[in-house]
């Protein structure tokens, strides 16, 4: 026979499968499964054995976790054992969950079977952790399509979180029909959820309805998704709604929902005849007195891990926002942005309080992680009420610079009626590595006098500033030298 040892792992196979006979058996060791997770300890034994002949293989086998623990929690005699036969020919048999997973019954059954048109029937699905439940039961058809159905519920999806090695929480009560009517597959979903976590996201409530045709070919969709209280990404969306409707070839999409205040409208179609491309026909984006339109249709193509961009065009008063091109792990961007108004930071964060207009042209190319280019951009008049109440500004800012080799250099100039001349040259790391950033120029004393109007104090003259930033973003040094006259 043969044996393997090494680092905590035990394998011994013994035995012979040919055409006239199959008597082939092994076992596994696994000393603790923390070297392979540290979420995970404990022991794990496996057991097989196959027996009969090539052409009517039948299989035994145990996988089983005596003791130990997942996330934190005990795992106690959690097993799962199969008897199959006819591998190679008709596979059939039972597949069966035993034990205990934080303190709560696991166990769960499922007989397969084969019949004689090539269907692959999986019956009598019934598995339950905890308060988690899946039952139901599929078949899947020698044209590769699935009919059946399987029911899933759940009082509190943290049951689940030791085996799925992720921190769950909340309730859950679903059901998936799959059908295969007209020699198309369907599925129709219908689900509702309250209080669910999955990590750092959140969904205080969710409801589906949708049904979906030939979801590996032209897909067609119809129904309707309701999300409410939703934390994801760091950013809180107060509700969602999203609607399909298939229409002959296509399927009609229109979004609705609130994010952090603002509110987005959207509508987009998708054609059965190019799956991987999505056509937005609209788009509205409000918060208070700021608001984002879409200028004209614009076209989505997803294809080799990215997106083809075409004529992607947004507006906001007089300002604009052109975007075309291809973005993925390569890039061939063009960016055009015309008098974009600056107020639309408030959108992102309703705290920011800016006044101008960004105008500036940026061409990116290379890989996402070294990407290649050059940039322009000008704010001709950036203040907001803090800077005028400071009489510091307004400022007219110009940076042109270069992409390439890691690192985005920058050649800026600011001027303001406090500040003459002053620059700032040098480069910044795209991604990690240090700065290396000039700044040189003179400000006028007096722009501290509103800060010190109420100790009565006053500055005049002019600094002449020349310092330097290196280090990291994260960690930055600061050198130079002002003087004062």
């Amino acid at each position: 026979g043969l044996t393997f040892s090494a680092d905590g792992i035990d394998l011994s196979v013994d035995g012979r499968i040919d055409t006239a006979a199959a008597d082939l058996s092994g076992r596994l060791a696994l000393a603790d499964l923390a070297r392979l997770d540290p979420r995970v300890t404990g022991a794990a034994n496996g057991t097989f054995r196959f027996s009969g002949a090539l052409d009517a293989l039948g299989l035994e086998a145990r996988l089983e976790l005596p003791s130990g623990t997942a996330m934190g929690k005990p795992i106690e005699k959690l097993a799962i054992d199969a008897r199959l036969a006819e591998l190679t020919t008709r596979p059939g048999g039972t597949i069966a969950l035993s034990g205990s997973v934080a303190g709560k019954a696991a166990a769960g059954q499922a007989t397969l079977r084969s019949e004689a048109d090539g269907t692959r029937v999986l019956d009598g699905l019934d598995l339950a952790v905890g308060s988690a439940t899946a039952r139901g039961s599929t078949a899947l058809g020698g044209n590769g399509l699935v009919r059946g159905q399987i029911a899933v519920k759940a009082g509190n999806l943290a049951d689940l979180s030791p085996l799925v090695l992720m921190d769950l929480a909340g309730g859950l009560d679903a059901n998936v029909t799959l059908d295969a009517a007209n020699g198309l597959q369907t599925v129709a979903v219908e689900g509702t959820g309250s209080r669910i976590r999955v990590g750092e996201n959140a969904v205080g409530r969710a409801e589906i309805e949708a049904n979906i045709v030939d979801p590996a070919g032209a897909m067609r969709v119809t129904g309707r998704a309701v999300l409410a209280d939703v934390a994801a990404g760091g950013r809180r969306i107060e509700r969602a709604t999203l609607t399909a409707t298939g229409n002959g070839g296509t399927t009609d999409v229109t979004l609705d929902t609130t994010v952090e205040g603002a509110r987005i409208n959207a509508a987009a179609n998708l054609s059965s005849a190019e799956a991987n491309r999505l056509r937005l026909t609209a788009l509205d984006i409000r918060r208070g007195g700021t608001e984002v339109t879409l200028a004209g249709p614009a076209a989505f193509t997803f294809a080799n891990g990215g997106v083809a961009i075409d004529a992607l065009s947004l507006r906001t008063g007089q300002g604009r926002a052109n975007v075309s091109g291809r973005a993925g792990e390569t890039l061939d961007l063009t960016v055009e942005l015309t008098s974009l108004p600056l107020s639309l930071a408030a959108l992102a964060n309703p705290t920011l309080d800016l006044d101008g207009a960004l105008s500036g042209r940026a061409r990116i190319t290379g890989l996402a992680s070294r990407p290649e280019g050059n940039y322009e951009l000008s704010i001709p008049r950036l203040t907001n009420g803090q800077i005028a109440r400071a009489g510091l500004g307004p400022f007219a800012i110009r940076a042109s610079g270069r992409l390439g080799n890691g690192r985005a250099t920058i050649d800026a100039t600011i001027d303001a009626p406090s500040v003459s001349g002053l620059t700032v040259r040098g480069s910044v790391p795209v991604g990690a590595g240090n700065l290396d950033v000039a700044i040189a120029g003179t400000i006028d004393l007096a722009i501290a006098n509103t800060a010190l109007a109420t100790s009565g104090s006053r500055l005049a003259g002019r600094a002449a500033i020349d310092a330097r930033i290196g280090g990291t973003a994260a960690a930055p040094s600061i050198s130079g030298n002002a003087r004062i006259a």
